[in-house]
């Protein structure tokens, strides 16, 4: 667990997100419970499926009063956009497909490490560009 302070110092320092723009984008999620908010006197930590989530929220590139949404949007994206309901949970979303990814990275497996994620605000869209050339992409489910 790492404290927000922490983790915001580290998205600027090696993802070259601004702190200023960071920082208003976790106050948003932590307004929507969707980050923890901490105690009087006591920094939040965050876990890192928050650290993703604030991570693929800057990465988005959404704007602030639309943050939320993004990070909504992320969790419920699956592969090809399809309604995972009552569907086998061995069926990743993009939340778990990219936690693997990162997982896989930080334990040193190449094709992770070499492994690029695209995010797309505009089409809710989450691709995995693999060194192979194949590409995982998880999107919104949408009905029809």
């Amino acid at each position: 667990m790492a404290t927000l302070n922490h983790v915001l110092d580290a998205i600027e320092r090696h993802l070259d997100f601004p702190r200023s723009r960071s920082t208003g984008i976790a106050r948003r999620l932590q307004e929507a419970d969707l980050l923890p908010s901490g105690a009087p006197g006591v920094a939040p930590d965050l876990d890192p499926d928050n650290v993703l989530d604030l991570v693929i929220t800057l990465a988005s590139d959404t704007e602030l009063h639309t943050a939320v949404d993004a990070v909504r949007a992320y969790h419920a994206m699956t592969p090809g956009g399809v309604n995972l309901d009552g569907a086998p949970q061995s069926i990743p979303n993009a939340p778990i497909a990219v936690a693997i990814l990162v997982e896989d990275a930080r334990t040193g497996v190449a094709e992770a490490r070499k492994s690029r994620v695209a995010v797309s605000c505009n089409w809710r869209a989450v691709a995995i560009h693999k060194p192979d050339g194949s590409v995982v992409r998880k999107r919104s489910f949408s009905p029809i």
